[in-house]
């Protein structure tokens, strides 16, 4: 046995140290080409390479060639280029002297070596290869592989040089070579490469065929390549998505592209990077901006792995990005990172000899559509010229129809309508004759057209304006962005003409129902039509036209569209878990909490990864991998339930949307006496509001000097050590001078109003924080819709939280807590062991949480403002997250965080942690619309708590609480508005004649004042 043992051990030592196997690598390599079976493993490479080093240390010429150019083969098909130019270039030049002999082999060595050094410097050589492919074309018996292959790099270079037809004449004479000798993974990636040039060449149904003859051939490989499947996928969604203009119907090939992408390890980054951006464009162009400025970000990230600040993915990477914020009018940032792309391609070009035109076409055409945006039409022009003029050159029509709106929108700010109508002709040309199919070219184009007939007030001369803009509007299958926009232009004409009481309730009955179908395409809960400009536009063109109709307005049925257009913008839907929480269907049950599970699951994930992108917080390129997967996984899957839910159970799956109200009435009915309503929007410069009580509605725009705006907004109480004084707001000139009697005012405020606290207004030249209530919402059909709850007595329930933080400690939220615990009889939780987990358990079996905690506030992406209960990602609360979340409390309060965060600068109303509460089912929240010093914060709630118990309502529990802060703070500096202002309560306040909750602790009193006045009377 001994003896046997010996003889195995040095079998193994001799393979370990001796000659590898060649036949085995090269049964490996016909397997790889002809069936597609795995990559060969790298450590059986290492082992063949480290062998011919060796070898080649000796000057004697080795005896086994056929060996050696077998691994330099197979070096070139795994992509090892540096080891493969270490051989062929090593200082013996053995590898030379070897196949000197042989004129084929010797022309495959120059080949090989060609491909190493492009590979390093990316610099191409047509010739050379033209040369190679006439030498190997001599020998008809031998490795007509070769041939194939340089054929094929050959037409790929000539693609890159746009010389599309040579491109097609080297790939189809590579494609049949590689076909006949059945080299089944090559001639995969050549049926792709000829449906990329199809592209190029615009011809996209011959494209798509290439793209799935090379699919047929893939699936007929035992392990297909997963390069190549993502290939193909990308390329498909790149013809729904680009071409056709339909990013629905491309977005799932290109899920499918980065699920095979991310695959393929480190080396497939580059595509990794371009299947994100190419995500970012699908959802931006749906008006999903949330999530397009996502994927922008995540493929700006994984291109800086490949080469930080200046390769050519990086460059691709800022396009889409400059197109989110373009998108978002954060026009600077947008134009920066365009010029850097520019000039990025411009180094790349000139350094390497690298023919990049396209990408400088389609950077040209960006800049051109972001000075346009910023009012700059003569610059816009110029750029757009010069893609023009590069498409002509390389003759790719692409980038005319990307080119000609931009043109004829700076020829329309110009008011130079006859060269707006010439640039409107010759798209028309080019659709007719490459873009027949395109769907979103053709009705682009016929909008422009009216668009420059309504402009240039063609139609007051031409009688048929009117109806091919009805007839427009009533096309079958007419994309959402395009019918919105031909919405806007519609609704533009009825405001310059004298229109009819009937036909203006029509028209706006079709905007609320646009605006509706908007907001129900969302899958996320959070209301993105905020970030729309194209849906803002509208909805501000179309208050304008109430505005002006609703004086004659007899049966209230403009009133009432304008309430709903006004406030849908904000609205965030019912609570349709509560609504089907108790589901007696088994099977709808289960979907359901799937559904639920996969939601939360999907915030968190999503969050992180956001987190990681902007620098919130890292975490490692193994982990980002991990979770971007996870996310894919989560979002298909989502996706599939939804899909489910809406076929199986319409009623659960279309209550997470938006509704209007159907009646005025209906709507009056739900405001109290002596209340007042008032909700806000915002467009630019345009401030409109709607006014309510329960006997006038009326809507009217409110004329604002914008320079009131920096006087208003509450700024860090330093500024008064410099010597600025605050000054307080005349709530009659928000509102106007003629006012309704009230008492308590319900408003929903919009973009920075938000950050003007009410309570600092003054009427009647007294401040409203001595005179009235104030409560704030996040939406009056919401208001109306919000499910109402009472409190039983015993059920006080109330628990406490006050996460501990290693940095930026909360102390005095942490005796807040302590405190009110006392007064309460609750239950608190305090320090280390307050987790997010613990706190979403706890916090759903209460009828009062109060948490007092740092808050992460995100303006761009407000569905990641978040609560923080610890340093790792997994402790952040998300907006997203809360969403999915039922919980039964009657009332939250969420001191010492900015819970009331919103976006300034996009007209988002109260998007903010509180919203997200509220939507969850607590219809009462006390939030901060800013981070307030946590002493401040806890010395105001402890006296809130204090009301509470004595019997006041919600609202002026903390109205006196305020107030009592005052009178004690004898320093002046703290007396500033930004130390007691910012806390506000967000919506429910029952009147405690309506409902009480603390009854319990009245009774005594009541006892006793009865006793009292009976002995008074006698």
């Amino acid at each position: 046995m001994k003896w046997m043992t010996f003889v195995l051990l040095a079998v193994i030592l001799f393979e370990g140290t001796g000659k590898p196997s060649s036949s085995e690598l090269a049964v490996l390599y016909d397997q790889r080409v002809r069936q597609g079976s795995k990559s060969i493993d790298d450590q059986l490479l290492k082992r063949h390479y480290s062998y011919w080093m060796d070898v080649f240390k000796a000057p004697t010429v080795p005896e086994d060639t056929s060996g050696l150019f077998l691994f330099l083969t197979v070096c070139n098909l795994e992509k090892k280029y540096q080891w493969s130019d270490n051989l062929i270039n090593h200082k013996s030049d053995l590898v030379r002297k070897i196949f000197s002999r042989n004129n084929w082999e010797l022309a495959v060595i120059d080949y090989l070596d060609y491909t190493n050094q492009v590979s390093f410097t990316g610099k191409t050589d047509v010739e050379f290869l033209k040369g190679k492919v006439q030498i190997l074309s001599r020998f008809k018996d031998h490795n007509k592989e070769w041939e194939a292959l340089v054929l094929d790099r050959l037409g790929r270079t000539m693609y890159d040089k746009n010389s599309y037809d040579s491109a097609l004449l080297y790939l189809e004479k590579g494609g049949e070579l590689m076909q006949k000798n059945k080299l089944k993974l090559y001639h995969a990636n050549n049926l792709t490469m000829q449906g990329v040039v199809w592209d190029a060449k615009e011809k996209f149904d011959k494209s798509a065929q290439f793209y799935d003859a090379s699919l047929e051939v893939l699936g007929s490989l035992s392990q297909p390549p997963f390069g190549t499947l993502g290939a193909n996928a990308y390329n498909i969604g790149l013809i729904y998505e680009d071409r056709f203009g339909n990013g629905l119907k491309g977005l799932p090939y290109y899920l499918k592209a980065l699920e095979y992408d991310k695959q393929s390890g480190t080396a497939g980054l580059g595509v990794v990077s371009e299947d994100y951006a190419a995500i970012a464009r699908c959802y931006l162009r749906e008006g999903d901006i949330l999530k397009a400025e996502k994927y922008a970000l995540l493929s700006l990230d994984v291109a800086k792995q490949i080469q930080p600040s200046a390769g050519f993915e990086y460059a691709k990477s800022l396009l889409v990005t400059a197109e989110v914020y373009g998108y978002k009018m954060h026009l600077a940032t947008a134009l920066v990172k365009a010029y850097e792309a520019l000039e990025i391609f411009e180094k790349i070009e000139k350094s390497y000899n690298y023919d990049l035109r396209r990408q400088k076409a389609m950077t040209y055409n960006l800049i051109g559509s972001l000075k346009i945006k910023n009012n700059e039409p003569i610059e816009a022009e110029s750029n757009f010229l010069k893609a023009v003029a590069i498409s002509q050159e390389i003759s790719r029509e692409v980038f005319l129809i990307q080119a000609y709106p931009g043109l004829i929108e700076s020829a329309i700010q110009r008011s130079m309508w006859s060269q707006a109508r010439e640039y409107w002709a010759s798209w028309g040309v080019i659709i007719e004759q490459k873009f027949k199919a395109a769907t979103y070219q053709q009705q682009l184009h016929r909008l422009k057209g009216l668009e420059i007939s309504i402009k240039s007030k063609e139609f007051a001369s031409n009688q048929s304006w009117e109806k091919r803009l009805q007839d427009f509007l009533n096309a079958d299958s007419l994309i959402s962005d395009i019918y919105l926009k031909g919405l806007f232009l519609q609704t533009r004409y009825m405001n310059h003409q004298n229109m009819e009481n009937d036909q203006v309730i029509n028209h706006l009955l079709k905007v609320q129902q646009a605006l509706i179908d908007y907001l129900n395409f969302q899958y996320h809960v959070v209301n993105a039509a905020f970030q729309s400009p194209n849906l803002k536009a509208l909805i501000s063109e179309s208050i304008q036209l109430g505005i002006k109709h609703q004086h004659w307005d007899t049966d209230d049925r403009i009133k009432l569209v304008l309430v709903n257009l006004l406030s849908l913008n904000k609205s965030i839907g019912s609570i349709p878990k509560r609504n089907f929480q108790n589901s007696t269907e088994e099977s709808g049950a289960s979907l359901i909490y799937q559904e639920k599970k996969l939601s939360e699951r999907y915030a968190e994930v999503s969050f992180m990864i956001y987190a990681h992108e902007i620098g919130q917080k890292q975490v490692t390129k193994n982990q980002l991998v991990e979770l971007t997967q996870e996310e894919i996984r989560l979002e298909r899957d989502l996706l599939s339930i939804r899909e489910q839910l809406q076929a199986q159970f319409s009623a659960y799956f279309y209550s997470y949307f938006v509704a209007p109200i159907g009646s005025l009435k209906e709507f009056q009915s739900k405001i109290g006496k002596e209340e007042l309503w008032i909700e806000t929007f915002i467009y630019e410069d345009k401030i409109f509001a709607l006014y309510a009580n329960r006997s006038e509605v009326y809507v009217r725009e409110v004329k604002l000097d914008q320079s009131i705006k920096d006087r208003w907004l509450i700024r860090n109480p330093k500024d008064i050590r410099n010597g600025k004084v605050f000054e307080s707001p005349q709530l009659e000139k928000f509102i106007g001078e003629k006012l309704p009697n009230f008492q308590r005012l319900i408003f929903v405020p919009d973009s920075w109003l938000a950050l003007v606290p009410l309570e600092v207004f003054t009427y009647q030249q007294e401040p409203l924080l001595f005179t009235k209530e104030v409560v704030y919402d996040v939406s009056l059909l919401d208001r109306v819709r919000r499910e109402k709850k009472s409190l039983s007595p015993y059920q006080l329930q109330w628990k406490g939280f006050a996460p501990y933080y290693e940095n930026n400690s909360l102390v005095f939220a942490e005796q807040e807590i302590q405190r009110i615990h006392q007064l309460t009889k609750g239950k608190s939780f305090i320090g280390p062991l307050v987790t997010k987990d613990l706190f979403k358990e706890e916090a759903s079996h209460s009828k009062i949480f109060n948490l007092a905690a740092h808050g992460y506030a995100d303006v761009n992406n407000p569905g990641y403002n978040a609560l923080i209960f610890g340093e790792e990602l997994e402790e952040y609360l998300t907006v997203n997250e809360i969403y999915d979340w039922v919980i039964d409390a009657d009332l939250g309060v969420l001191s010492a965080c900015g819970s009331g965060v919103v976006n300034t600068k996009e007209g988002a109303g109260l998007l903010s942690l509180g919203r997200a509460f509220n939507f969850a089912g607590v219809p009462s929240l006390v939030i901060g619309l800013w981070e307030i010093p946590d002493k401040q914060s806890a010395t105001i709630m402890e006296m809130f708590y204090e009301n509470l118990l004595n019997g006041m309502s919600k609202s002026e529990s903390l109205r006196q609480a305020k107030i009592r802060y005052l009178q004690i703070t004898e320093d002046e500096f703290f007396k500033h508005p930004y130390f007691w202002a910012g806390l506000v309560l967000l919506g429910e306040d029952q009147q405690k004649s309506e409902r009480s909750f603390f009854w319990i602790f009245l009774l005594p009193g009541i006892v006793i004042v009865g006793f009292l006045l009976r002995k008074f009377f006698q």
